[in-house]
């Protein structure tokens, strides 16, 4: 038993031996910071380890520095925070011990150097803007340093960054400081640490003059006005002590009710008058250049006035006949201090200065004219105070009331089924009353169906949907239902469309024994098939037309001498209509073919080099070179790479180097080619690469992870993705990286500071291209500067205005990252988007005082708003004036009507306009100013008047219209004188009717009208036209009287006639007539025949044709042709006898034969002398 109890102990101690010997140590790796890395003093590290315990757990982590124990860490994560602030600028050892639950270890060392960083400064300053009595707040209160006590860092200033440092190291971190003189200042500021290292911002601010407020003064006069008295307030008093008295603006509010009677103005005088009475308080408000203003407020008493009566007349009925009692009432006058009924009137009936009536209360009175006339009726009011006032109405009297005259006129005079014609009946006229009181309808047809009702409008238009003759009937209708009817023809014709000449002609040229052929079925028409088109061609273009109409299109030709010929081509429709077309034709004697020759420049070149290639020199015998045709053979492969073309000049660029032989085909019109080559060297040309740098974000810091993208650059030659680019993230000189196909790349940066990262491009035969980007890196954001100017300061309401946002800026980005928004109102709604556009422009549309917002945001989404006040005026526009005169023209006894209705203005109601008139144009005006905008006047006396209008809108700008009136002495009847030439004809004669002669006493020949009755059977032929000539042509045999009106400016017409003797047409036969020259020669004799004598009673000499029969043998020798001379030569001796035919447009036809001797005997002449025996 003993002896097993000592075994089972060996056994146990064995066990326990083993086990000890199996336990494995822990791992231990230092993770951060990284071994042999610099780290600025003031960090704090997290020194961080990676520990694990394969056959175990770690029981803790004991940290040293420089070998003395800092920290032990018993707990995941194995991490000590080492807070660098006051360590020496040394290196460091970091030491960590990992330990197992069998305290078992494992170490792991590294070493890092603590560097001191430079400080980093910021400051503010408040306010960017100020004047020379501003003080400026400086303030440095954000300035760090990550390697000191931020509270022990020394600052100095320059305020005027002149070099010169205006204040000493000082711990103060705020400060300010007082400009003596305007101007844009500079402002540095420096700030050192313990380690002497320092850094330096600047800031700009903007120091304008100091500007005081204005004085307003003013007084007016008179002191004790009276209503409807014109005050005049002069602020001509006020006073700036940095501005003149001329650069200050002023407003006026006349009732100090809040709302400016004015907007503000240079003048400082202005004139207002009261309505009412009452004490009033006037305010004025004077501001200077620099937008500060004064207020003055004045109290003025206006004493009560009394106020003349407002005469009205009106007329029942408003004309008549000597047989009418008139009622003429007052009861519409009024006074502003007296009931209507205490108004008393007077009445003059013929404003002869001689009141008919005396003074009575009673406002109604009847009268009876006793003899016809325009009488100015006067009625004068007078209220309780004896302060009176006129008004008058002209009252037209006749005998009795005559019908209207019925007029009018169609335009145009003809057209077809898609003519739109008006219909104008504006001049008829009624003695007794205006036109525009006269109604009219109409009927299209005469059918008896009245096709318009009644109505006073006098133009209407319509379409007929059929062609025919219409006649067109209209009736006037006064107010007294009196009427008058009158019809006028209208030929409506179908609407045809001329044809489309076009032919073709082959060969395109030739020579003297080229057959042409002539093809004329291209030629169109939209209303008839080709095949009832005529066509007839003129070979020379000479105006003789070789062959009549025919509707065969192909025809043949040879031309017998060398030369370029036009050919002509005349096409008909079925209708008449004709079209023209001409084609050139070089006919030679004989065609040899063409040189070829050409030239390019420049003579040596690369792949980018644009050749021009000319071969103009290239030349023909037989045409001009304008008429070759050329085509190019690039490399001479075979294939030609351009068509035969006219233009001799081409431009190619090669795509790839080598030497090419260009090849130039030369054609002729016959056909004929030559070709010519030339050898042309073509160099590779390579270009750099284009770099293009974009990166985001703008700004960050020392965590931000930035993206840079090259992929923007590119090359002419090479594709993207063979190009090679390389970083410099410093632009230090020194590449951060080797060259790389791949564009993108991400990078942080480790300190603070304002970087420029460069990169290179570079293509695949080596050439290279850069570019930069500006990044700033800062622990600390600040919001952006708003600042904005407005240009003009004030304006009105037809002002653009231009905001500028320019000089707003940022401490840590550029000026055009920043984005602004505009809200023109300040009403919390946003006018516009972000936009990095800083200038914006806007009108308003209403006047008043509006405050602008503009809000500016940086990349970091910081933003900043700043305000101004704006002063929008009201801008008045003058009123346009407009006149019209009813009737247009008349005579000493013509009431005329004159309407300023017509008239506008831009900001006042029409009714709210006042007129005025002068009637002779001379200066004087005579009528005051009156809403009313009608108005009626006689003249006295015959002449041309010029009658003016002047209207005025509410705030006292006018506007200018003048109209010319012609007025006659009284009328008198035109004297009518018609003619007629020939006197006698028949059928197919055009009678020409002339009433030229015709005259009247008070207007010129050429303001009278004329229309003529052919057939004298009361329906007009033609309407009224100033035109004294016109054409006719009867239908039918007999004997007719045309009659013939003329009618004067002033209506009055009168009639006569003229006899015309018309029979039958008869057709007659031409007359043949010709001369020959020579009328003898030998075989070689060219004789040349003219038939330009021959004549026809119908026909012109150019539609008569004629044919010729060389030797009168029955056989003609030349078709019809409309030219009238020919040549022919004769072979042998003898006497021919040369026979022509002559024939009119209806066939009918004449002879005429002529000899002519042809001889080879030259006979030799004889000798006679005479002497005396």
């Amino acid at each position: 038993m003993k002896t097993l109890k000592i075994f089972l102990m060996i056994l146990t101690l064995v066990i326990m031996s083993c086990d000890w010997f199996m336990n494995e140590p822990p791992t231990c790796i230092i993770t951060n910071p990284l071994d042999s890395m610099s780290y600025d003093i003031g960090e704090i590290l997290d020194v961080s380890v990676e520990a694990k315990d394969p056959d175990g757990k770690i029981s803790y982590i004991q940290f040293y520095i420089n070998n003395i124990a800092v920290t032990s860490v018993d707990s995941f994560p194995w991490t000590y925070k080492w807070n660098t602030i006051g360590a020496d600028e040394a290196s460091y050892k970091i030491k960590a011990i990992a330990y197992d639950n069998d305290d078992d270890s494992k170490s792991d060392e590294i070493t890092i150097f603590l560097e001191n960083s430079a400080p980093v400064a910021f400051f503010t300053v408040d306010p960017t803007h100020g004047h020379t009595q501003s003080v400026f707040r400086f303030d440095a209160t954000k300035t760090y340093d990550a390697s000191d006590d931020s509270s022990t860092l020394m600052i100095r200033w320059d305020w005027t960054n002149d070099g010169t440092w205006d204040t000493n190291y000082s711990t103060e971190r705020i400060v300010t400081h007082q400009y003596e003189n305007p101007g844009t200042y500079t402002i540095r500021m420096e700030v050192k640490d313990s380690y002497d290292l320092i850094s330096q911002m600047t800031l700009i601010i903007h120091v304008e003059p100091y500007n005081s407020a204005p004085t307003a003064k003013f007084h007016f006069t008179p002191e004790t006005p009276e209503m409807d008295t014109e005050i005049t307030f002069d602020a001509s008093e006020s006073f700036d002590l940095e501005d003149d008295a001329q650069s200050l603006k002023v407003r006026w509010d006349f009732e100090n009710d809040g709302i400016w009677d004015t907007g503000y103005l240079s003048t400082k005088i202005k004139k207002y008058t009261y309505s009412e009475e009452g004490t009033y308080i006037v305010k004025l408000e004077v501001r200077d250049s620099g937008g500060l203003t004064d207020v003055l407020n004045k109290e003025i008493t206006v004493l009560y006035k009394n106020q003349s009566p407002t005469a009205v007349i009106e007329c029942t009925p408003p004309y008549g006949n000597t047989q009418t009692l008139f009622t003429f009432s007052a009861a519409k006058c009024q006074d502003f201090e007296d009931d209507t009924s205490e108004l008393e009137v007077r009445w003059d009936w013929e404003s002869d200065g001689e009141w008919d009536t005396g003074f009575d209360t009673q406002k109604t009175i009847t009268h009876r004219f006793s003899k016809q006339g325009t009488f100015t009726v006067t009625v004068e009011v007078r209220d309780t105070e004896e302060l009176s006032s006129t008004a008058t109405k002209d009252v037209f009297v006749s005998d009795y009331n005559s019908a209207p005259t019925a007029k009018f006129t169609i335009s145009p005079e003809t057209g077809d089924t898609e003519t739109l014609f008006t219909f104008d009946a504006s001049p008829s006229f009624d003695p007794q009353e205006q036109t525009s009181a006269l109604q009219v309808r109409w009927d299209w047809e005469s059918d008896g169906k009245w096709d318009t009702g009644y109505s006073q409008t006098k133009t209407i238009t319509h379409q007929f949907t059929e062609a025919g003759s219409y006649r067109i009937k209209m009736e006037v209708i006064d107010s007294g239902e009196l009427t008058d009817t009158l019809s006028q023809p209208l030929t409506v014709n179908y609407k045809n469309e001329a044809p489309t000449a076009s032919f073709v002609n082959t060969p395109e040229h030739g020579t003297t024994e080229t057959l042409f052929h002539f093809d004329a079925s291209a030629s169109h028409d939209t209303e008839d098939p080709v095949s009832a088109l005529q066509v007839r061609w003129d070979w020379e273009n000479d105006g003789m037309w070789d062959t009549g109409f025919s509707t065969t299109k192909t025809a043949t030709h040879s031309f017998h001498e060398s030369a370029t010929y036009t050919v002509k081509l005349e096409v008909k429709d079925s209708n008449g209509e004709t079209a023209t077309t001409v084609k050139d034709i070089f006919v030679a004697d004989y065609n040899s073919a063409p040189s070829a020759r050409f030239t390019y420049s420049p003579e040596t070149g690369n792949t980018e080099t644009v050749f021009t290639f000319d071969a103009s020199t290239s030349f023909d015998n037989e045409e001009s070179s304008t008429n070759l045709q050329v085509r190019w053979d690039w490399e001479n492969d075979g294939t030609w790479d351009t068509g035969f073309a006219t233009t001799k000049t081409k431009t190619h660029r090669f795509r790839e180097s080598g030497t090419y032989t260009v090849k130039l085909e030369v054609k002729d019109s016959g056909g004929l080619t030559s070709t010519a080559e030339h050898d042309i060297n073509v160099s590779h040309k390579n270009t750099p690469p284009t770099a293009v740098l974009t990166g985001s974000p703008n700004y960050g810091t020392t965590e931000t992870v930035f993206t840079f993208d090259a992929s923007g650059s590119s090359d002419l030659e090479d594709n993207l993705q063979d190009l090679l680019v390389r970083w410099d993230w410093e632009n230090d000189g020194t590449w951060d990286t080797g060259f790389d196909t791949s564009k993108t790349i991400s990078y942080s940066f480790l300190k603070d500071g304002n970087y420029t990262v460069k990169v290179e491009v570079r293509d695949t035969e080596g050439l290279s291209d850069f570019d930069t980007k500006e990044i700033f890196i800062s622990k600390l954001n600040t919001t952006p500067y708003a600042r904005f100017t407005i240009s003009p300061e004030s304006g009105d309401t037809e002002t653009l205005f231009t905001f500028d946002a320019s000089g707003s800026y940022d401490n840590e980005e550029n000026g055009e990252y920043l984005q602004v928004r505009w809200d023109w109102e300040s009403d919390g709604i946003w006018d516009t988007g972000y936009s990095t556009n800083k200038i914006a422009t806007h009108r308003y549309d209403t006047a008043g005082t509006f405050r602008v917002m503009m809000e500016i945001r940086d990349s970091g989404e910081l933003t900043d708003t700043v305000s101004q006040l704006i002063t929008v005026s009201y801008k008045n526009t003058a009123p346009i004036a407009s006149i019209q005169c009813t009737p247009g023209f008349g005579n000493t006894e013509t009431i005329f009507t004159f309407n300023a209705s017509g008239s506008s203005d831009k900001e006042d109601a029409i009714e709210n306009i006042q007129v005025r008139w002068d009637f002779e144009n001379d200066g004087a005006w005579n009528t005051d100013f009156d809403t009313s905008k009608t108005i009626t006047h006689t003249f006295p006396t015959g002449g041309t008047y010029t009658v003016k209008l002047e209207v005025i809108d509410t705030e006292g700008l006018t506007g200018i219209a003048t109209k010319d009136v012609i007025v006659a002495d009284i009328n008198t009847v035109p004297i009518p004188i018609a003619e007629v030439s020939p006197l006698s004809g028949n059928t197919r004669t055009d009678f020409t009717f002339d009433a030229s002669r015709s005259y009247d006493k008070e207007d010129a020949t050429n303001y009278l009208q004329v229309r003529w009755d052919f057939e004298n059977d009361n329906v007009w032929d033609t309407e009224y036209s100033t035109s004294k000539t016109t054409q006719f042509r009867y239908k039918s045999s007999g004997a007719y009287q045309a009659k013939l009106r003329v009618r004067d400016r002033g209506g009055l017409t009168s009639d006569t006639l003229v006899s015309v003797t018309v029979e039958e047409y008869v057709n007659t036969a031409p007359i043949a007539l010709f001369s020959v020259d020579p009328t003898s020669g030998p075989p070689e004799t060219l004789f040349h025949v003219d038939a330009s004598s021959s004549y026809d009673h119908e026909d012109e000499l150019t539609s008569l044709q004629v044919r010729w029969d060389w030797e009168n043998d029955g056989i003609w020798d030349t078709g019809f042709s409309y030219k009238k001379t020919a040549s022919h030569l004769y072979d042998s001796d003898g006497t021919y006898t040369i026979n022509m035919e002559i024939r009119d447009s209806e066939g009918l036809t004449s002879t005429k034969t002529a000899s002519v001797v042809v001889s080879s005997t030259n006979n030799v002449p004889i000798a006679v002398i005479a002497s005396d025996a």
